[in-house]
């Protein structure tokens, strides 16, 4: 009896390890797949950004200088390759009967595209912010460095909050506190500039009104 009670629990692990063995199996298959897979696409996306000289326009263009030089058909393939195979990935979670392990798995595999896509969208951004400040500061104008400056601290944190709330953070009070600091930043111009403009005309304003009353 005593032998019988101490087999039991290693035969229902035993059980219980053969009723998972078809969707391990299931499992295993679709993430192989979905390597290679993933693998053809990346490198599809890469090879295509390169021969369209996609690279050569972005050094041309200085814009690459935002990401640090990097080569974006590289980025690009590979941020393809891991969301093609995370995709898959999640498909294959839902083969495994592990109970709450495989509930938490297939959270975090269909949470991780959100962080890709956070990182595409702060890639892209950061390109944009840097094409826009550097326009700002070529233009022709008292103050324009200043301009960019402000222009480029905004966007940056703009776009850190944009990603953040993609990956799935809750930040509406940092977003508003962020809306009052900019809404102030852009009174604080309006008045500048307004300002400026007034000191600038001030002659002008005079002789106008002196024509005026000398009619």
């Amino acid at each position: 009896m005593a032998v019988i009670n101490l087999l039991e629990p290693a035969a229902k692990l035993w059980a219980s390890f053969v009723d998972a063995l078809p969707g391990l199996a299931a499992a295993s298959l679709i993430i192989i797949v979905g390597y290679f897979v993933s693998l053809i696409l990346g490198f599809v996306v890469k090879e295509v950004l390169l021969r369209t000289g996609f690279d050569r326009w972005l050094t041309k263009s200085k814009l690459n200088k935002a990401i640090g030089g990097a080569s974006l058909s590289i980025i690009s393939g590979t941020i393809i390759k891991w969301w093609v195979f995370l995709a898959f990935l999640a498909s294959a979670t839902s083969y495994l009967n592990l109970g709450v392990i495989s509930d938490l798995l297939f959270r975090l595999v269909t949470w991780l595209p959100n962080v890709l896509a956070a990182t595409v969208i702060f890639i892209f951004g950061l390109i944009v912010v840097d094409y826009a400040t550097d326009k700002i500061r070529h233009k022709k104008m008292k103050g324009a460095d200043s301009l960019a400056d402000i222009t480029k601290i905004v966007a940056l944190i703009s776009l850190v909050l944009i990603a953040l709330g993609q990956i799935g953070f809750k930040l509406r009070f940092a977003e508003n506190i962020f809306l009052v600091i900019v809404g102030g930043i852009v009174l604080a111009l309006a008045l500048a500039i307004g300002i400026s403009f007034g000191v600038a005309l001030k002659d002008d304003a005079r002789n106008l009104v002196r024509k005026i009353f000398s009619r």
